[in-house]
């Protein structure tokens, strides 16, 4: 998605993100210039501090639009001053707070436009951030269009699925045959991508999921 289309997208949630302001500006804030941005959710402020937009996460820098998203952020908040609201210190010694620039929770426009995912951490900004996310993926904008979100190979030669089944926490493989394989999404902004063998998926080491039960390839009857 081209930057050009996010002054658009930013006026969708300007009256929700700005209700939610003004919800917030009753509690304790501390605020700064932002001088750096480090990627779709961090930034540094003048004050050598490193913040991260609580609640979201958006794609790393070499995952796809990881780089637009950077984009878009740097210029939601990149040279301006900006509030952080229910900060808290994290182990990397980041805050984490929902971030306030120009009337708008900047957590919720990143969202809103698909630079990022709602991690449905416990915010007073739960709802909104919630309804950000429901909205981008229901207008597949972002990482949730077809660039990054796919549940068809673009390559018919290399079908098998690679994505890390968070129940099991362990990155797994599957293929046409497999059970649940038509209901697998690649979500490429994460780490799941797309192999053209099982011994490629496998030096990749992602393991056989457990629902093929056949061979691959699988030649329906």
């Amino acid at each position: 998605m081209k930057l050009k289309k996010l002054a658009l997208a930013t006026l969708i949630v300007l009256v929700p993100s700005l209700a939610t302001a003004l919800h917030f500006t009753q509690q304790n804030q501390v605020g700064d210039r932002v001088v750096q941005v480090i990627d779709g959710d961090t930034f540094k402020l003048k004050n050598k501090q490193t913040v991260r937009l609580a609640s979201i996460d958006a794609p790393e820098l070499d995952k796809c639009l990881g780089k637009e998203s950077k984009k878009a952020l740097s210029q939601l908040v990149l040279g301006k001053r900006v509030v952080l609201l229910e900060p808290y210190s994290d182990q990397y010694h980041r805050i984490n707070a929902l971030v306030l620039s120009d009337g708008r929770i900047i957590n919720e426009i990143m969202v809103r436009n698909g630079y990022a995912i709602d991690t449905y951490s416990n915010f007073s900004a739960k709802k909104a951030l919630q309804d950000a996310n429901d909205y981008a993926r229901e207008n597949h904008l972002g990482i949730h269009g077809s660039q990054c979100s796919q549940l068809i190979a673009p390559d018919p030669n290399c079908v098998i699925k690679g994505n890390h089944d968070q129940r099991q926490d362990r990155p797994l493989y599957s293929y046409p045959g497999c059970t649940n394989y038509n209901r697998t999404i690649i979500d490429l902004w994460k780490n799941d991508q797309w192999f053209c063998s099982e011994e490629e998926a496998i030096k990749a080491g992602y393991l056989r999921s457990g629902d093929c039960h056949t061979n691959y390839p699988y030649i329906p009857k």
